[in-house]
């Protein structure tokens, strides 16, 4: 049935609209309007939880264009997925030949309201085309917790309420409107950040021997910044891809990727590194003493099951604290033992360790057991007194490093001790300040500090405190 868009208002014009709306008849025949409805994603913010959808009509057909009318377009929302709906941007049928487009809502389901208000002369061109054209634009907020996998349904002819659109028909100057048929009402269902969920990748098999580092390379995608869980070690904050990945395994290791996320949420890991460790063709022997001195040789044994060349060089490497990071530090010989120098600025620390290589063919040994580099030593001298003359008095060294320790004192006095503190008794003839000259122990020569004064006190000359030994009469 057609809608007249305009009413008569004198006796010509009502015989005019008997003929005219006798012709509607006909004309109402000749209506093609049919169209299409859908949504699609237009964008996403994980970081804010919104998602903006676009609302399109489009003619189902090539020979079914027409005027878009007065329509009424409700579709449901899932509220438990999708909230706070909001008419963020209208695009078409509203303004000039249309009142302001408008979105009501009852519970969960959402209708776009447009009106038609077109008056004469109606020439407009059909603005439904075989086009997808975005009506206007939806956004919504992703509640927290929600996984925002929805399911937008256009409401068909069988809903309550249902989709009843419109078209304009044009005919002798009049303009009147009529239900435009129904054809596909796509129903959209995704999950709104399914685009910016991580996809993460770990590559990098190779072999090393035991002590070396590998490098392990991962490869993502989607929003930034990433976190990253490899073998339970956590890498936050990522924001450029690839990431490399250090790891230092003690026996051959396959690594894969625990978890992937972002804003976004949790997304998908795929792949394996696997770190072979080599088996050596020569093992590194533990040093004969667990503690060794920076800047002093040190006898360094192997054995070894590889044929070498002739050229070949063994040079023995030092690690780091930790056990890695292995560095070549001098070194004498051409068979087990070699000989090898602790560098001298090597700091002071457990858990080093050596490890011998070839150069003919290249061969890299296994590390020795952890060993520890001395500090240098430290002498503090304490022990300011006050004795009679005669007396003696006995001065105290606090020693670090390893024993024995050689001490000389100001009085040009060498003392060696295997204990500390050292007590070094003294006797002087006058009053006299004492301090040291120097402390070495095995390793090196180190650093002293302190002082101590003996005050002797002339015979004759009564103690400001009880001397020891002493008698005390009490007369009464």
């Amino acid at each position: 049935m057609l809608k007249s868009l305009q009413r008569p208002t004198s006796i010509l014009t009502i015989l005019w609209f008997v003929f005219f709306y006798a012709s509607a008849i006909l004309v109402s025949h000749a209506q093609t309007g049919r169209y299409d409805l859908r949504f699609v994603q237009e964008s996403y913010d994980c970081v804010a939880r919104k998602v903006v959808f676009s609302a399109q009509i489009r003619a189902a057909h090539p020979d079914s264009t027409f005027i878009m009318g007065s329509s009424s377009l409700p579709f449901t929302f899932p509220a438990g997925v999708l909230s706070t709906p909001v008419l963020s941007s209208i695009q078409n049928f509203s303004g000039g030949r249309y009142t302001t487009l408008t979105m009501t809502q009852q519970s969960s389901v959402l209708t776009l309201n447009i009106v038609y208000q077109g008056m004469a002369p109606f020439e407009d061109p059909d603005n439904v085309l075989t086009d997808w054209k975005s009506i206007a634009q939806i956004t919504f907020d992703v509640p927290s917790g929600s996984d925002g996998c929805y399911s937008l349904v256009w409401n068909d002819e069988n809903a309550f309420p249902s989709a009843d659109v419109n078209e304009v028909v044009i005919s002798g100057g009049s303009a009147n409107e009529g239900l435009a048929q129904s054809g596909t009402f796509e129903v959209n269902t995704a999950c709104a950040f399914a685009a910016g969920l991580p996809v993460a990748s770990i590559m990098g098999d190779t072999s090393i021997f035991l002590g070396e580092q590998a490098v392990l390379k991962v490869n993502f995608t989607g929003e930034l910044p990433q976190t990253i869980s490899v073998d339970g070690i956590s890498y936050s904050n990522l924001s450029q891809s690839p990431v490399m990945i250090n790891v230092f395994p003690d026996q051959t290791t396959t690594y894969t990727i625990d978890s992937v996320s972002n804003a976004c949420g949790k997304g998908t890991v795929s792949g394996s590194a696997t770190v072979t460790i080599l088996s050596p063709g020569i093992t590194t022997q533990n040093l004969t003493n667990p503690t060794v001195c920076p800047g002093v040789a040190t006898s360094v044994g192997f054995t070894s099951t590889t044929a070498f060349a002739a050229g070949n060089i063994f040079t023995v490497q030092l690690s780091d604290a930790s056990g890695s990071n292995f560095v070549n530090i001098p070194t004498t010989g051409t068979t087990s033992p070699l000989t090898a120098t602790i560098p001298a600025n090597t700091p002071a620390g457990s858990g080093y360790r050596v490890r011998v290589v070839a150069s003919n063919p290249a061969t890299i040994g296994d590390p020795s057991g952890p060993f520890s580099v001395s500090a240098a030593p430290t002498a503090t001298l304490s022990g300011t007194t006050t004795i009679n003359a005669g007396g003696t008095a006995n001065l105290s060294v606090a020693l670090t490093g390893q024993a024995p320790w050689n001490v000389v004192l100001s009085n040009t006095v060498n003392y060696t001790s295997n204990v500390s503190p050292l007590l070094i008794p003294v006797t002087p003839a006058a009053t006299t300040t004492y301090s040291l000259v120097s402390v070495s122990d095995n390793c090196t020569a180190g650093t002293v500090s302190g002082s101590a004064t003996v005050t002797v006190l002339p015979i004759g000359v009564p103690c400001n405190t009880l001397c020891v030994p002493v008698s005390i009469v009490i007369i009464k």
